[in-house]
């Protein structure tokens, strides 16, 4: 892959082209198409959800009222977040 911004960009795009779920969730038996679309936003959902254990057994604060995903690719976790916080960017 090339190491310029203008590079990621380009590979990113030929990546998403191709496979876009895979490009952004990279399991091994998943290539080629083989995430189905309620699989793979199942995996932001329990990340989400398992980001949120980790708050409560650490005692930290768990209500916001916005948040940005960086780099956001599909929305994998926007979407999971969007429904615990009010406004989600990405």
């Amino acid at each position: 892959m090339q190491t310029t911004e203008t590079g990621y960009v380009r590979d990113w795009e030929k990546l998403a082209s191709l496979d876009a779920e895979f490009a952004v969730l990279s399991h091994g038996h998943k290539r080629f198409g083989a995430w189905s679309q309620d699989d793979f936003y199942q995996t932001g959902s329990d990340e989400i959800d398992s980001f949120y254990d980790d708050l409560a057994r650490l005692g930290a604060p768990s209500e916001f009222k916005s948040a940005l995903d960086f780099g956001c690719g599909l929305g994998r976790l926007s979407l999971a977040l969007r429904k615990r916080i009010p406004e989600v960017a990405g």
